[in-house]
């Protein structure tokens, strides 16, 4: 089976998991837990938006987890972020939607 897609931004939609900050803000903790936050939310409203649709796949952009892998990163993102994920990933194979 052939799934059609898109990368990274909805432009039809206002949801986006784009929100993004400058590297020098990361010791704001909360600021960035919180757009992370933002971004998962906005990734399952994107996941409802194309199985609604029969778009089958989304790639999601780099800053979902902003700075995620750098390593002045400031906080466990497992322990954070880690229940939103797996929501969204249950979502994603629930809808049949290919997340990468």
């Amino acid at each position: 089976m052939i799934r059609l897609g898109y990368p990274a931004q909805n432009l039809t939609i206002p949801e986006t998991t784009n929100r993004t900050l400058r590297l020098a803000s990361l010791r704001n903790v909360e600021r960035l837990k919180s757009i992370v936050r933002e971004n998962i939310a906005d990734l399952k409203n994107i996941l409802r938006w194309n199985a609604e649709r029969g778009i089958g796949l989304f790639r999601i952009g780099q800053d979902l987890a902003l700075f995620a892998s750098h390593p002045a990163f400031p906080y466990d993102r497992e322990s954070a972020h880690g229940g939103e994920l797996r929501e969204t990933g249950d979502l994603s194979r629930k809808l049949g939607v290919r997340v990468e």
